[in-house]
Order: structure tokens, then sequence, then C-alpha cells
């Protein structure tokens, strides 16, 4: 049970979808709303800009400010709309988290000979748990 009330604490990122309300919070986006006041009713990620052959977003994570209960990872990295730079990035987090993986293999393997096997689950457990839930604070 404790366990139970201790994850309601720990709650997910919510990605914002075409329905969901944001507002403006940078200086940069009143401008442009103020020129152009339907662009409220726009989703943010289909406001793209065309830069030097490049598509990229016409409004940042910088400039908008969602009106969600929780952010995500997604939202403040500018991942959650897929377009221009957003794409390399995705790709850039997939290969550090598969170097991680690799490292943490090779450094598994290493502590299974030096420690034993159950210290060395017990202590992945614990790394795990700790990594798992330093995100939502």
């Amino acid at each position: 049970m404790l366990f139970l009330e201790m994850r309601s604490h720990f709650v997910a990122g919510i990605n914002p979808t075409k329905d969901t309300k944001w507002g403006c919070k940078s200086d940069r986006c009143k401008e442009i709303v103020a020129d152009n006041a339907t662009i409220l009713k726009a989703f943010p990620c289909d406001l793209t800009v065309e830069e030097n052959n490049q598509t990229s977003l016409l409004l940042k994570s910088d400039d908008i400010e969602w009106q969600t209960s929780h952010s995500s990872f997604s939202v403040e990295f500018d991942l959650n709309c897929g377009v221009g730079s957003a794409r390399e990035l995705q790709t850039l987090l997939s290969s550090i988290y598969f170097a991680g993986a690799l490292t943490g293999l090779i450094l598994g393997g290493f502590l299974f000979d030096q420690i034993g096997r159950k210290k060395t689950i017990f202590l992945g457990y614990f790394v795990g748990f700790v990594m798992t839930f330093s995100g939502t604070f």
C-alpha cells in the first residue's frame, strides 16, 4: 500500500495534443500573436517557417506556455513536434541512451566478477529506481 501511495506522487509528463490550450510566455510570441491573433487557434507544431532550406518551428518551447497539469521531457526540448532539428536531437538522445546501456553492460560484467551477482543486481535495481524517479522532481 505504501508503494501505491508513493506512486501517486510520480505522474508522468503529458504531451500536448491538437486540443491542448496554450498561451504566450515570451515577448517574441506576443509580438507574433499581436500581428495575427488567429495563430492562437492553431496548434504550435503546425506553425513552421522555412529558413535556409530547413523547416523549423515558428514558436519554440521558450515561447509557449502549455496549459497542462504537467510538462514532459519532449515538450521541454521541443521533441514533441518532430520538426527541423528535433529529428536530429531525437537521434542523438537514442544514441546516448544505447551508449549508456552498453556502458552499463560492461560495468555490470565487471561488478559481477568483483562483488558478486546478488550485490550487483540489487545495486542495479537501486540505481534504476533512483534514476526513474529523479526526473520527476
